[in-house]
């Protein structure tokens, strides 16, 4: 689950709890003082409260969850100043409009905030044209609806672009993320090769050690009997013959040995036994030296493939670092977006504390006023008493006095009234503080998860720099050891030249060895063919 995955999670929970809130409200405004119809609003906020329930029980945080709990937001508080009709608090709830659609933002998702922004267009439309009073108090002018939906699209155009780039930004990351987790399996399968190329080579290497080691059986057989031959020669019998065949073109030595017997004597046989030791051992140096010329041809041509791997691996991890930085930056302005977001929030609550100080203002000249008509009304009752002293002659001025002590008594009972509605916005701006405190908080939230994904992404940066420069290091270890095996060949190719020269030696000694002969002339033939033939 990406970083975008577990925010959205965390989200739901706050939209679904802030839609029963909202339904807990529309309840509240239904059974104390609301004019509107009591089962349209209850009915209303549980019908559209439970079916975004009902969406995010079924996909916590998919698009259908999202939409569909935009959309009830809006119908929501649409219904909550519906509640209001005939009181003057009315155009005042409209900013709760404005503050439940930045918290559809939460969502990091353009889905919810379109949703949301229709519905609330729809409403206000619509109702304009059917029931205004369910809008707006007093007169609703096509200008005052236009107004509304000026500010409801700017706000909606800026919290797009915050979701837009807060959600860009979780999928550079997670792409980031993704090309370092390709880099690291491209290096687990060079390692792989390179495992299974020595695994290779071990195999090969045994097998060959195996070959040599039968030939040396064979060989060391043949050698025993010859030196059991030898032995025999030593001791003055030149009458020994080896019947037994050798494996083989190893026959031919004794076929070599026996004819030598009858033509040579224990000088000679002793100069040719070394002859034949000689070259044993060179055709041994000279095909070990080819051997390790060809393994060190092949090593070499692994190590320059290993070397360009490994250069483009650290290309590969120095082009993901860049990237993970600029994931950084670009949730650095998100994270920027998100404190400018807040400012907007406090600087709601600081006008709505203004609202509730100029109501307090009025509610102190509306006391005064009570005074005043009190005072008016006691002025009235001793005019009254004064004028019943007079007789008839002052009737008329009782008259007078009855009718300023009943204006006194309705301007007191009017004060009361407007000291009682002035109370009900004091607290329903209260309401209002509170509600965009909470949004604030929230857009607060999700500051510090940006804040905590930038911290990852600047550690997924420095573990990328750090892979870089580990790379770095282990192809300068494979130029050198490539240097190194270059030379290695080299000096095998000398070694395999000199090896060559001393079998080309031994073959001459052999020739030099078949000249001599110690009887008759009818035994040179047969010594020089069989020399011949061991120096083929």
């Amino acid at each position: 689950m990406n970083g975008l995955s577990v925010l959205r999670q965390r989200a739901s929970v706050l939209v679904i709890s802030m839609l029963w809130l909202n339904v807990a409200l529309i309840v509240a405004r239904a059974i104390w003082g609301a004019e509107a119809s009591f089962v349209v609003m209850i009915g209303g906020a549980l019908l559209l409260a439970g079916a975004a329930t009902a969406a995010w029980m079924v996909d916590r945080t998919g698009s259908a969850t999202r939409m569909a709990t935009g959309a009830a937001q809006a119908g929501l508080v649409a219904l909550l100043v519906y509640g209001f009709t005939g009181s003057p608090l009315q155009i005042d709830m409209h900013m709760y409009f404005f503050a439940a659609l930045a918290i559809s933002a939460a969502w990091v998702d353009w889905r919810p905030i379109i949703a949301f922004t229709g519905v609330t267009a729809v409403h206000h439309l619509a109702l304009y044209v059917v029931l205004p009073a369910a809008v707006f108090p007093g007169e609703a002018t096509l200008s005052r609806v236009a107004l509304h939906a000026v500010i409801l699209v700017v706000e909606a155009g800026i919290l797009l672009q915050m979701t837009q780039r807060m959600a860009a930004a979780f999928a550079e990351a997670n792409r980031a993320l993704e090309e370092a987790q390709q880099s690291r399996d491209a290096a687990g399968r060079s390692s792989q090769e390179a495992e299974e190329a020595r695994t290779a080579a071990e195999q090969e290497r045994i097998a060959r050690e195996q070959a040599k080691a039968a030939e040396a059986e064979k060989v060391r057989e043949v050698v025993d009997t010859l030196a059991a031959s030898l032995k025999t020669m030593a001791e003055g019998d030149l009458t020994a013959q080896i019947t037994s065949p050798f494996p083989g073109d190893l026959d031919r030595l004794r076929v070599d040995f026996n004819a030598s017997l009858d033509m040579l004597s224990a000088t000679l046989r002793e100069v040719n036994n070394n002859v034949t030791s000689m070259r044993s051992h060179a055709g041994e140096l000279d095909a070990s030296a080819n051997d390790l010329s060809k393994r060190t041809e092949q090593q070499a041509a692994a190590l320059e493939e290993t070397s360009a791997s490994l250069e483009q691996m650290a290309a590969t991890v120095s082009e993901t670092s860049k990237k993970a930085s600029d994931v950084a930056g670009k949730s650095n302005e998100a994270r920027e977006t998100t404190d400018r977001s807040s400012a907007v929030v406090r600087d709601a609550v600081e006008a709505m504390g203004r609202i509730e100080s100029v109501s307090r203002e009025i509610s102190q000249i509306i006391s005064v006023i009570d005074e005043i008509a009190f005072q008016t009304n006691l002025l009235a009752l001793n005019a009254g008493v004064e004028a019943a002293r007079a007789g008839e002659a002052g009737a008329g001025f009782a008259v007078v006095a009855q009718e300023v002590r009943e204006l006194a008594q309705r301007a007191a009972s009017a004060a009361k009234e407007i000291t009682s509605l002035i109370d009900k916005s004091t607290a329903e701006v209260s309401t209002g503080v509170d509600l965009v405190k909470a949004a604030g908080e929230a857009l607060e939230s999700i500051a510090g998860y940006v804040g905590e994904i930038n911290s990852a992404i600047q550690g997924i940066a420095t573990a990328s720099n750090e892979e870089s420069t580990g790379l770095h290091q282990i192809s300068q270890a494979v130029a050198q050891m490539d240097e190194v095996t270059q030379r290695n060949a080299a000096m095998s190719e000398e070694t395999n030249a000199v090896v060559h020269e001393l079998t080309s030696q031994a073959i001459s000694l052999a020739e030099l060895v078949g000249r001599f002969q110690l009887s008759g002339s009818s035994t040179h033939a047969p010594m020089e063919q069989g020399v011949t033939s061991k120096a083929a």
